[in-house]
């Protein structure tokens, strides 16, 4: 299953503008995480920030390197890709 969402730093991906740009996500089902389920993403210097997982981002399919997943950071609200190894479950 294939979805999006709008990306634009310090915005709700609610929010719709011109300013977004869609990224498409896969959702195949056998990743570590599902759509909706809290996260914490570890930043520099070891702090944690609480999250909600989105999805793995489809670039990654496309392009190999690294797993990028898609977040929205609680307290922000703000959407954001990020490496799938600074993720993990809360």
């Amino acid at each position: 299953m294939i979805s999006t969402v709008a990306v634009h730093a310090g915005a709700s991906p609610a929010r719709a503008s011109s300013n977004h740009r869609p990224v498409a996500m896969m959702s195949s089902g056998d990743g570590p995480f599902h759509q909706g389920q809290p996260v914490w993403v570890m930043e520099e210097g070891g702090s944690q920030r609480a999250a909600t997982y989105l999805g793995e981002s489809e670039t990654t399919a496309w392009l190999g390197g690294k797993v990028t997943v898609m977040v929205v950071y609680d307290d922000t609200r703000a959407a954001a890709a990020v490496d799938a190894d600074r993720v993990i479950p809360r």
